[in-house]
């Protein structure tokens, strides 16, 4: 087991100043949800949620939702009733699927009991399966965020994260009855972990921490810990930064639950350095357009069903009631102008969501877009591929510093030009 520490990395100032005179979010475009989710228990907040695609079967496409009183439920996405999944009182969810281990095969998900220091997997390998028996696996830790990626030549990986900034990586196992667990690189980070997700295609870990942004960093378990991606120095991302989720398609995105006021800021996942972050606010549905509060989200641009043929993005609400909002892609895609990729309804997503980045991944994440690209995953690049980039050093700045940073050098030498006396 690789055990790593890694501290915050310093703020570059003089480049989130000049980044700041160049890059801006833009004016954020509504988008309301299409389904809404009511609390089936009293009392109780939704604080994870995980789009769940069983294999085969677009058509009974749920949404399951970490309810940290009650357990884990299922909420079908043709509007049914929620019914308990586990009830395993869990703080987080992360669904996958094209899982292929020698005696797993189907859709894994994984949720976490931080207070019984544990993390339970379950396996659905149809549409018409029953979930198998849980296997609830002792992890030594209290774990809050939780996402599942697919690593080269069939493994399956388990990302967990703390309200402390401990990061651990574990492969996952299967018996034949029961999942297992084998730590392969534990990380100490700095702060509050929010959210978790993974994209397979491109080898990345993304997360967020509350106060500091987005880190990124390698799946492998021996690549480098994960380095401040896209600051909170900047105008892209507003403290407290939480729910995530992935879009590993071709053009895709990273959806970043950014403020206090149902902000996702929408960044391209393959140009984050050259492309400013656009901005998407949820509202709930009819009524009054009061923004939705998002504790976590989850994505998945697949075929989920009549009215969400072109994907949704799931938010969990961190309240009681509502416990959760589902937006069809094609909404939110076509609120802005250029649109985003999905917003035309007549055009194929693919057979995968942008890989199981989509929805994988905890506060939000959430669930798992497709296994490795898949025939709609964008790159479709086959497991242990080389990367297309490279992590962004640990500077400390935005990802758009070092683009102000040019721009404003720039600015600066033509202005001292004109101030020059002349020959």
């Amino acid at each position: 087991m690789r055990v790593l520490r890694f501290g915050a990395a310093p703020t570059c100032l003089a480049l989130t100043l000049a980044s700041m005179l160049v890059s801006s979010t833009a004016g954020a475009e509504d988008a309301r949800a299409t389904l809404t989710i009511d609390g089936a228990v009293t009392g109780a907040q939704a604080t994870g949620v995980a789009l769940m695609r069983p294999p085969g079967a677009p058509e009974s496409s749920a949404l399951l939702i970490a309810v940290n009183e009650a357990g884990v439920y299922l909420s079908p996405l043709d509007g049914g009733p929620s019914t308990p999944f586990s009830a395993l009182p869990s703080t987080d969810v992360a669904w996958i699927d094209g899982v292929a281990l020698p005696t797993a095969t189907g859709g894994v998900a994984a949720y976490p009991q931080p207070s019984a220091q544990t993390v339970t997997l379950r396996r659905i390998s149809g549409p018409t399966t029953a979930p198998s028996a849980e296997s609830t696996v002792p992890v030594a830790r209290a774990v809050h965020r939780v996402a599942l990626a697919h690593g080269p030549n069939g493994l399956l990986w388990l990302f967990g994260a703390s309200n402390t900034g401990a990061l651990t990586q574990w492969e996952v196992t299967h018996d034949g009855t029961d999942f297992a667990l084998d730590e392969v690189r534990s990380i100490s980070m700095t702060g509050n972990l929010r959210a978790l997700a993974a994209d397979s295609a491109d080898r990345w870990l993304y997360l967020t921490e509350e106060s500091s942004g987005l880190y990124r960093g390698p799946l492998e378990p021996d690549g480098e810990p994960p380095a401040l991606f896209v600051s909170t120095q900047g105008q892209v991302l507003v403290p407290p930064v939480g729910g995530l989720a992935v879009d590993a398609r071709n053009p895709g995105y990273l959806l970043v639950a950014t403020g206090a006021s149902g902000t996702v800021s929408v960044l391209d996942r393959l140009a984050t350095l050259a492309t400013p972050a656009r901005s998407l606010r949820l509202l709930p549905e009819g009524g009054a357009g009061v923004p939705i509060q998002i504790a976590a989200l989850s994505f998945d641009a697949r075929d989920l069903g009549p009215g969400f043929e072109q994907g949704a993005l799931a938010a969990a609400t961190g309240a009681s009631n509502p416990w959760a909002h589902v937006v069809a892609w094609t909404d939110a895609a076509g609120a802005f102008d250029p649109p985003l990729n999905g917003a035309d309804a007549g055009t194929d997503a693919g057979t995968d969501g942008g890989t199981d980045a989509g929805t994988d991944g905890g506060t939000d994440a959430g669930t798992d877009g497709g296994s490795d690209a898949g025939a709609g995953g964008g790159q479709s690049r086959p497991p242990g591929s080389a990367l297309p980039q490279q992590p962004m050093p640990s500077t400390g700045c935005s990802a758009a510093a070092p683009v102000g940073a040019l721009l404003a050098l720039l600015l600066v030498g033509l202005w001292l030009q004109r101030r020059s006396p002349m020959a």
